[in-house]
């Protein structure tokens, strides 16, 4: 095992190993990467075609419907079906034919109708969108609730395969989507598997509909046409039909997710924190706070459920916990509902100080109100 690493709070300052994270500067950093990345996609990959507000209104996607037993088949998922072998899909052929109307990314159409792109246009935009998913994937391991390992959300799929079930859902309940998963790090070696039900704030669960359902598509038509050879395309399609994180011809992979989880801790708090350090910092502040706690010293039957239910969502079983984490011990639970899981982010989400549910700006109210009848 790697050596136990030091977790101590001083004040709101926590202090892992040698690293210390002030807790205020922590959230306000995340807030502003959120601001940022919100604003970057609306500028530099939509190219202001849609605000996201506008893409709310149009697909209300605060409010989606989950598949149906019937449609929840191998090929299909929440925000791509490529059950015929396309990714493309209303969505993101408004996108597209937007983009022509305006001139962008140098699109035109031959007599013979075939679309041709814009060279440089385009590996400016790739590299745009790879910047977006760059925050994105970290956004969303920090945010859904106490963190999982990096193997578990490197195997999520956007789509049903032939061996894996979809991770992306969609809550209605909690007005929001985030991912399922029946990760176990030891299941090759006992066969045994959980569900756990991750949930991101709406904005940044906006942000995963609008790289996935409308932007992939067309992104794909791009590679497709400048950077993926023949022999290569159906590896790429395989990729970017079923991962969930992709960028630049290629679905990301635990390697990947760490070096950008690193490398978004070093640029908002210059300080090294890898995938491992951040767990145990994950790890203290759920433990610090009594919002995320659920009073792990008291006996409420409920309490002490939540506690547990927050140790599985981090990736080990109690006593794994007590090991390792300085956990308390004898914390019973009964059958963990889906109403638990939601719970759980609901107060992470809250804890960082970011609403779960899709929340209306006064401009789009107003804009509401002064709508004819």
């Amino acid at each position: 095992m790697p050596r136990a690493v030091s977790v101590w709070w001083k004040g709101n300052v926590v202090e892992v190993g040698e690293v210390q994270i002030d807790f205020g500067q922590y959230k306000a950093f995340l807030c502003q990467i959120l601001d940022h990345l919100e604003q970057h996609i609306v500028q530099e990959v939509l190219f202001g075609v849609y605000t996201l507000a506008d893409l709310e209104g149009l697909y209300n996607i605060s409010n989606l419907k989950e598949l149906s037993p019937e449609d929840d088949v191998v090929g299909n998922g929440i925000l791509l079906d490529v059950r015929n072998g396309m990714l493309q899909n209303p969505a993101s052929t408004a996108f597209f034919l937007s983009l022509q109307r305006r001139h962008l990314l140098g699109i035109s159409v031959t007599k013979q109708g075939s679309v041709q792109f814009g060279l440089k246009e385009c590996l400016q935009w790739l590299n745009n969108i790879d910047k977006a998913v760059s925050l994105l994937m970290p956004l969303c391991h920090v945010l859904s609730g106490p963190p999982g390992r990096m193997t578990e959300q490197a195997a999520l799929r956007a789509t049903n395969t032939e061996s894996t079930t979809r991770a992306l859902v969609f809550e209605q309940q909690a007005g929001t989507g985030g991912f399922r998963s029946g990760y176990h790090k030891g299941a090759h070696i006992t066969g045994n598997h959980k569900d756990i039900l991750r949930l991101v704030p709406y904005r940044v669960w906006v942000l995963l509909y609008t790289l996935i359902r409308i932007v992939r598509p067309l992104e794909l038509l791009v590679l497709s046409d400048f950077c993926v050879p023949q022999h290569k395309r159906q590896e790429t399609f395989d990729a970017y039909s079923q991962c969930i994180f992709t960028s630049m011809g290629k679905g990301w992979d635990e390697r990947r997710m760490s070096v950008a989880l690193e490398r978004f801790f070093k640029m908002g708090l210059d300080v090294k924190v890898g995938v491992r350090l951040f767990r145990h910092f994950a790890v203290a502040i759920q433990r610090h706070f009594r919002q995320t706690n659920y009073g792990i010293y008291d006996t409420e039957p409920d309490e002490r459920r939540l506690a547990l239910i927050a140790d599985l969502m981090a990736g080990h079983t109690t006593t794994v916990a007590e090991q390792h984490y300085a956990r308390e011990s004898s914390v019973v639970v009964g059958q963990i509902s889906k109403s638990d899981y939601i719970r759980i982010c609901q107060d992470w989400h809250a804890l960082h100080g970011l609403s779960t549910r899709y929340i209306e700006s006064k401009g789009e109210m107003a804009a509401k109100e002064n709508q004819p009848a």
